[in-house]
């Protein structure tokens, strides 16, 4: 398993930020636990990520990801709509209005 922060919450941003190294051969989920506390204390306001991996053969990949800790305040998201010169075509977009600040600062307490 691994654990993964970021403050960018996109669903396109594949690029988390890896907190430690990944863990192999857990047969205890408190060193799991205990790294999930750690980063949570230090990244109190991104959204951190555990992962999980099948190291069994034919699959050796992420089996199961999931967000286990969100900031408190969460802005929300901006839909972008365009509209192409012929008229009949649209496409749409999303951005975080946490994004507006810099990368560091997004999820500040105010």
């Amino acid at each position: 398993m691994s654990i993964e922060y970021t403050d960018d919450p996109s669903p396109y941003n594949v690029y988390w930020n890896m907190w430690g190294l990944p863990m192999f051969d857990l047969e205890d989920p408190a060193p799991a636990m205990y790294e999930f506390r750690k980063c949570r204390e230090a990244f109190p306001n991104h959204y951190i990520k555990v992962n999980g991996y099948d190291p069994s053969p034919m699959w050796q990949a992420q089996r199961v990801s999931f967000i286990a800790h969100r900031p408190k305040e969460e802005p929300g998201f901006r839909l972008h709509r365009t509209l192409y010169s012929d008229g009949r075509r649209l496409k749409y977009t999303l951005e975080a209005y946490a994004t507006q600040r810099p990368a560091g600062e997004r999820y500040r307490e105010e």
